[in-house]
């Protein structure tokens, strides 16, 4: 993102600190919840673990993902993979 920008990462990181008051983990993790609602709502839970997904979505552990996901929704991860699964 920093090259797209023709920055380094430091600034980038400090920019998005500064305005939009997150971190910049954080930021890129609101991104990634959104791409595993998007394949949730797509059925994608259908042939894979809702671990699987968070992970095609960039998410490297089941840790950070269920952190953000806390972050983005009141809910718990599983109880609403399984809520979107009996849709």
């Amino acid at each position: 993102m920093a090259k797209q920008f023709q920055t380094n990462a430091s600034i980038l990181s400090k920019a998005i600190n500064q305005g939009f008051e997150i971190s910049f983990n954080d930021f890129i993790n609101h991104y990634r919840i959104e791409a595993v609602k998007e394949k949730l709502q797509t059925g994608e839970q259908k042939t894979q673990t809702l671990l699987g997904i968070a992970y095609d979505c960039g998410f490297n552990s089941k840790f950070t993902f269920n952190r953000a996901a806390r972050i983005a929704s009141p809910i718990e991860p599983n109880a609403s993979y399984h809520f979107l699964r009996h849709l």
